[in-house]
């Protein structure tokens, strides 16, 4: 782990849950006044965050909002969601991105698919 991640994992509320799934997206480009959408690859999740990776290069802008629709895996129910970019980075031709999410409703059940309660966890956490 790097100091720079380190200080990351310092600043977290909650522990990453390393879990992979679909996310669909939209958000206003700041350029192009157009709204974007599409669907990326979650690799990382808290109750309080999502890391997102995307094949593009990152177009998102620190503080930029989006709606989500987290597709969590094992056939739980997807959980609709607004979030904050809160850093963007260049990785492997594509970017990361990690969002804080506000969760719009189902956040009691988020937290239990992530992190457990009546043996429903999904992912490991770091």
């Amino acid at each position: 782990m790097t100091n720079d991640e380190a200080s990351q994992a310092d600043r977290r509320k909650s522990p990453r849950v390393d879990l992979s799934f679909s996310v669909d997206y939209s958000f206003s480009d700041p350029a192009t006044r157009y709204n974007v959408m599409g669907q990326a690859l979650a690799i990382n999740v808290s109750s309080e965050g999502v890391c997102v990776r995307f094949d593009e290069p990152a177009v998102l802008l620190h503080g930029g909002l989006m709606n989500l629709t987290l597709n969590l895996p094992k056939g739980a129910a997807p959980v609709l969601a607004k979030g904050q970019v809160r850093w963007s980075k260049a990785f492997d031709g594509g970017s990361r991105t990690g969002v804080m999410l506000t969760l719009t409703r189902d956040k009691r059940r988020f937290r239990q698919c992530i992190y457990g309660g009546n043996g429903s966890r999904l992912g490991s956490a770091t």
